[in-house]
């Protein structure tokens, strides 16, 4: 069967058939554009949520993150305080341990040109350049028959001796055995002293006695106010000074030549006893000639360790004075030098005679053994 031709479509259907698809086309052109516009709405308002919700998530990282810093600056800072004072402690404990060192080898360096002094000039002098360390200005004076001299001074000495009396604060000193502060004035001084000490160094003077067998045989002089003179250091000094002294006997030379035994009166402790009872120490004639010579140390190992005592206990030295207990005070020293004494010199030497115990009596217990106390065992047999 012959297949019908097809009608041929005429330009007007064509055209009509463009226009209705021209109104599809833009019906989707219209419909795309409002996708794009929903999707440009929608991913605004996602970046907007995403915005506000990164906004309060970075607020909250960083109000922890600022938390945590500030407790670790917090830290750091408490270990910066505590490394810095641990610093400056341990660098103050230096100062300190290095100044009191310092202070310990100046002590004992005068100690020892104190001790080797071959007379009272170089006592002196020795005396007046150790307190000089300590103070800006000091003197030393001699105490003869109630009246003052001055031995060695940086300004020119009054025109004779001053009487004791004439200076209460120096008076004072020498009666109490005891240091003393005064104003520098007159009254105090004297108006012969002043006069020749001029313009002071400070408003404050201050006396510490040498005192011998309960005198005063010198007086240590230092001016200064607060923090200008040490008067523990020089304290110390004039401690040092009297047990040399003491033990030089003044440096009354004997009248024979060679070596002498010191001349000491030894008093047996009874606390009991209303006077010390005094027993002489053997004479040199009686000493065997071959242990004259143990004497001798025998009595330097007395004098030293008894001078010890009093110069690094001086604060126990002077209760034990004032309450009758000497030996309660400082047994630890004691007991330790007589073991010494009996070791080196009682158990060697049969002739030997207790000058330990000579020499606690006649210059720690200023001659009188009932200061010692009850307990003191007495001398070494």
């Amino acid at each position: 069967m012959a297949t019908e031709p097809q009608p041929i479509e005429t330009t007007e259907a064509i055209a009509a058939r463009l226009r209705g698809d021209e109104r599809v086309e833009s019906a989707r052109l219209a419909l795309r554009e409002q996708l794009e516009a929903a999707w440009s709405m929608r991913v605004a308002q996602a970046e907007e949520l995403l915005r506000e919700s990164a906004r309060i998530e970075v607020e909250s990282i960083l109000d922890a993150n600022l938390a945590a810093l500030g407790e670790q600056l917090a830290a750091e800072r408490a270990r910066l305080e505590k490394e810095r004072e641990e610093n400056l402690n341990a660098v103050v404990s230096l100062a300190v341990s290095r100044s009191a060192r310092a202070l310990t080898g100046k002590l004992n360096e005068c100690g020892r040109r104190l001790r080797s002094a071959g007379d009272e000039q170089e006592w002196v002098r020795t005396l007046y350049d150790a307190a000089a360390l300590f103070a800006p200005r000091v003197a030393v004076f001699r105490v003869r028959d109630s009246k003052l001299s001055v031995a060695h001074a940086p300004f020119a000495a009054p025109a004779g001796d001053v009487p004791l009396s004439g200076a209460p604060a120096i008076h004072d000193a020498c009666e109490s055995g005891e240091p003393v502060v005064a104003l520098y004035a007159a009254q105090e001084l004297s108006a012969e002293l002043v006069a020749a000490f001029g313009q002071p160094a400070g408003s404050r003077a201050h006396l510490f006695p040498v005192m011998s067998r309960g005198e005063a045989a010198a007086v240590l002089y230092a001016e200064g106010g607060q923090g200008e003179c040490d008067g523990d250091a020089l304290e110390l000094l004039a401690t040092l000074a009297e047990a040399v002294w003491e033990a030089s006997a003044g440096w009354v030379k004997p009248a024979s030549p060679g070596p002498q035994l010191v001349t000491l009166q030894v008093a047996h402790a009874h606390a009991d006893s209303a006077a010390p009872v005094r027993s002489p120490l053997p004479a040199w004639a009686d000493v065997p000639a071959g242990d004259r010579d143990h004497h001798l140390r025998a009595q330097r190992f007395a004098r030293v360790r008894v001078a010890e005592m009093r110069l690094y206990k001086s604060a126990l030295v002077l209760e034990g004075r004032r309450t009758s207990a000497l030996y309660s005070l400082l047994r630890e020293e004691i007991d330790k030098a007589r073991d010494e004494f009996s070791e080196q010199f009682l158990d060697p030497c049969e002739s030997m005679t207790d000058y330990l115990h000579a020499e606690l009596v006649r210059t720690l217990a200023n001659d009188d053994a009932r200061l010692l106390g009850g307990g003191y065992p007495g001398p070494l047999t």
